[in-house]
């Protein structure tokens, strides 16, 4: 008995050490997450609300809770996170997880600063998501998953139904329907009669950088590529030229117009009366035109394909929408990002955040009849449109690289600068007494093209001399 009392004696305390460890072990680690984002105005709103959600519950039970922050554009976003990368003096910590586009995330991925997703994930999982945009994400010939798409938007041409149904009637020798708008020849066509109608300019374009990319490719081009591993940028002076013939001609002739920072506020003034812009935009169509003696008309809406090129083999669009990336850390805190990442891309959720924010759910098939009939107005429009798109088009994103973002910065200002500032001067030289023709005449030449064509290219040759890849 004696022995018996002492042994027990002896294995009372490890017992109770073990037990101190077991219950150490099973209190769950907390991870306090910043998130960083580019949502405004009713997006940010449908996107905090389904943040909430996430942390009163899956978060709570895995002691997970996301802090998300707005960066307010994109393009400020994106300064922010290659700052923080690069610990510049004044800038933020890098966050725990992140919007990005694939530029910004190739540069991280450099840095060796985001996490491959890879092993989170299973073939089943990643098979719910579309796979245009799943391959957007997809780093080193494919190999490896760094962004996981999140919402998605593609081009639409959105235009003034009332405004343009009274210019229709108004000429009916004319002929013109919505299908006239299809292509940028019979757009181009269309600009002219109702300018010569009008006195004012019928289309404007939102993305710049846009037209150029999916004009390129629509037109057979890839204007961004990589040769033996070096990032080159197609420079090829026809295609410059009918990009150019297409947009400058038609601007400084009066056929188009940019006035206001977005498009759609250029319809609200009555500037234009249709635009090439994102389809996310639609909840920013305006209901009325507010004229300039400050009185207004209702207005009501079409929403049809984006314009492309009538010598075009294959209809292309363009796949916009920033991915969610996670910063590479410890094992256990990617996996908590990660966790957060699959709840908001879970089929229900993600459809439900793209009704109330105008974006496409990034899940397969997720655009059916009922969802579309679940929205109205502009908005279900446009929801029919990006249905027609992902079933007809060919979905295209440029590849990432390190200086694509300064590219594409380039290409939404020096097309648009150039016709503005044209623009202008023939304005002045009419108001001074010169016929249009006699003022259009400097601007319609070869030798002003030429000059263009060697601005722009010597831009682009900088940026890529100066970047890290030449």
């Amino acid at each position: 008995m004696k022995m018996k009392r002492v042994v027990g004696l002896f294995l009372l305390p490890i017992c109770v050490l073990s037990l101190i460890s077991c219950l150490n072990n099973s209190k769950k680690e907390s991870f306090n997450l910043n998130l960083w984002h580019y949502y405004s105005r009713d997006q940010e709103k449908a996107f905090l609300t389904y943040v909430g959600q996430f942390n009163d519950g899956i978060g709570k039970e895995k002691n997970i809770h996301i802090n998300a922050i707005s960066y307010g554009g994109v393009e400020e976003l994106e300064n922010a996170l290659i700052s923080a990368a690069n610990k510049e003096p004044g800038s933020d910590k890098m966050p725990d997880l992140f919007f990005s586009y694939a530029d910004t995330a190739y540069q991280l991925d450099k840095k060796n600063m985001i996490a491959s997703l890879d092993s989170y994930y299973t073939e089943d999982e990643l098979a719910l998501f579309n796979p245009y945009f799943l391959n957007e994400g997809k780093f080193d010939d494919a190999k490896h998953l760094k962004l996981i798409p999140f919402a998605k938007s593609t081009e639409a041409l959105f235009i003034n139904k009332t405004y343009f149904d009274a210019f229709v009637e108004a000429n009916p020798e004319e002929h013109i329907t919505l299908d006239d708008l299809k292509t940028m020849e019979g757009l181009i066509r269309v600009s002219q009669i109702y300018y010569e109608w009008s006195g004012k300019a019928f289309y404007g374009r939102d993305s710049l950088s846009n037209y150029f990319v999916i004009g390129a490719k629509q037109l057979g081009v890839d204007i961004f590529s990589y040769r033996e591993g070096v990032f080159q940028v197609n420079s090829d002076r026809s295609l410059y030229k009918q990009l150019y013939d297409h947009y400058f001609i038609p601007y400084i002739k009066g056929y188009f117009s940019a006035q206001g920072k977005f498009r759609s506020t250029d319809i609200q003034s009555g500037k234009i009366i249709c635009y090439t812009g994102s389809t996310s935009s639609s909840i920013f169509f305006p209901n009325s035109v507010v004229k300039d003696d400050e009185t207004s008309d209702n207005i009501d809406s079409y929403v049809i394909e984006a314009p492309y090129f009538a010598s075009s083999t294959q209809k292309y669009a363009v796949s916009q929408g920033a991915g969610m990336g996670v910063s590479a850390s410890s094992k256990q805190k990617e996996e908590a990002c990660v966790t957060f990442i699959k709840w908001m891309t879970e089929s229900t959720t993600n459809r439900d955040f793209a009704s109330k924010s105008a974006y496409m759910s990034v899940i397969n098939d997720s655009i059916t009849e009922e969802f579309i009939a679940s929205t109205s107005g502009t908005t279900q429009q446009m929801y029919a449109v990006c249905n027609d798109v992902l079933d007809n088009y060919v979905m295209y994103s440029s590849i990432p690289s390190e200086c694509g973002a300064s590219i594409r910065t380039i290409f939404d200002n020096s097309l648009q600068n150039l016709s503005a500032n044209a623009m202008k001067k023939i304005e002045q030289s009419i108001a001074s007494g010169v016929s249009k023709e006699e003022a259009l005449a400097p601007f319609l030449t070869e030798t002003y093209f030429s000059e263009w064509y060697s601005e722009i290219s010597f831009q682009i040759e900088k940026v890529l001399s100066n970047s890290s890849g030449r």
